[in-house]
């Protein structure tokens, strides 16, 4: 899975945005970090960090733009959501 998308509530405006998040994965001394984050030229900036170790994003590791109204536990949980549903239907195909 390289990409994620789902919706997030935007200051001032009545409908969602959408954002596409996409993945990168490195390797630091303390393990393999997963990281997910808009495009550069994405108009709103949002970026996830995922230990390895614990693939559970907590609010301490979610970066947001500050017109997202959403709040850090609000993406967490649309994220997590995504995240496992994709791997559920990966098992699936097994």
């Amino acid at each position: 899975m390289n990409r994620v998308l789902f919706q997030v509530r935007i200051k001032d405006r009545i409908e969602h945005e959408s954002i596409m998040l996409f993945h990168k994965i490195y390797s630091t001394p303390e393990g393999i970090i997963h990281y997910w984050s808009t495009n550069v030229n994405s108009m709103f900036r949002l970026e996830i960090r995922l230990d390895e170790n614990d693939l559970t994003a907590y609010p301490q590791n979610i970066i947001k733009d500050l017109k997202i109204i959403d709040t850090e536990e609000e993406i967490a949980e649309k994220f997590m959501l995504k995240y496992y549903e994709y791997r559920f239907l990966q098992l699936q195909k097994v």
